[in-house]
This record gives C-alpha cells, sequence and structure tokens, in this order.
C-alpha cells in the first residue's frame, strides 16, 4: 500500500449477470484493421461468445479483409463451425486484413 497508494484504493467490482434474457437477437459486423496482431482471432471468438450469452439467436458477421471488405459487402457469417477453428491461433486469417482508407 505505501508504493501504489492509489490502486490500493480502488473499490472493489462485482458483475453478475441474469439468467434468463429478454433481449431480441441481433446482427453485429466485425472487422479486423491494420498489421496482423497477437489475439485477433481471440478477440472475435470472445465478442462471439458474449453475443451468445446476451441472446444465442444473435448473429455475428466478419467483414473479410477489414474496411475494404465492409465497404464493398464481403463478409461471411462467423458461426461456431467457424470460430472454434481459430481459437488460440494467432494472426487475422479468420477475415484477413487490409490497410485501404
Amino acid at each position: 500500500q505505501k508504493h501504489i497508494p492509489n490502486l490500493c484504493r480502488i473499490p472493489e467490482v462485482s458483475i453478475y449477470t441474469e439468467q434468463e434474457t429478454s433481449s431480441k437477437p441481433l446482427k453485429i459486423g466485425v472487422l479486423l484493421s491494420g498489421g496482423q496482431a497477437p489475439g485477433g482471432h481471440n478477440v472475435v471468438i470472445g465478442l462471439f461468445d458474449a453475443l451468445r450469452v446476451f441472446n444465442p439467436e444473435t448473429r455475428l458477421f466478419g467483414f473479410i479483409k477489414g474496411p475494404l471488405g465492409l465497404t464493398r459487402g464481403l463478409y461471411k457469417d462467423l458461426d461456431i463451425s467457424v470460430i472454434y477453428d481459430y481459437y488460440n491461433m494467432g494472426g487475422f486469417d479468420m477475415l484477413s486484413s487490409s490497410r485501404e482508407k
């Protein structure tokens, strides 16, 4: 506490989720932009998992080649058969990326 007083004063936070969801299913898009980075696939998988908790019928779409795919309508439905092939795999191979502006 003496060496890091500001961290020691941070209150504990607990997050609880409701067991039932009453939300409507959503359609959400995700893209990767810029250069390769570790953990890109796991970020998409984490989003997929979180959306399934929100509502199991929610669909996640991945825009291929980043912003280029968004502007040209290049996407794929990211369902469980696609997602988990990339679990803990480095790179951006699932969706690719671009540096288009």
